[in-house]
Formats: C-alpha cells, structure tokens, sequence
C-alpha cells in the first residue's frame, strides 16, 4: 500500500496508522508480507524513522521508499 503522506508530514500519526492498518486487516493470513510504501522525495532522517515506526505499529512487515530522486 501507499502510506498516506500527508498525514505522516503534517504529524497525524494516528490517521497514517489506521490507514495502513484498514489494509493490513484484510490481509487474509498471517504470514503475508505487509508492505508500506513511502512516497517521499529526500526524506528527512526524522521522517524515516517516524514513517517506519508508524508503519510497525500498524503491521506492516516491510517499508520502502519508492519515490524518484532524478538523479
């Protein structure tokens, strides 16, 4: 799934953890991969961690970010 990034950039840490976890719930097994996807372009250390910790709590198993630098 795609995190939703406004809600982790503005601190709603609760709206980004029900968010995720509405889909880790449909999940029909446990031991699916649940994997968060972050689509933020040159994330701050402190949003890595805060996304990362967001994304646990809500049962994601994997986070990674998909966003294109340009480089």
């Amino acid at each position: 799934m795609l995190a939703d990034i406004v809600a982790l950039r503005s601190g709603d840490f609760d709206a980004a953890i029900v968010d995720m976890r509405a889909v880790a719930e449909i999940t029909e097994y446990e031991e699916a991969r649940r994997k968060v996807a972050l689509d933020i372009p040159t994330p701050t250390d402190q949003q890595c961690v805060e996304a990362c910790a967001v994304a646990a709590l809500a049962g994601a198993t994997v986070v990674a970010n998909t966003a294109d630098y340009g480089d």
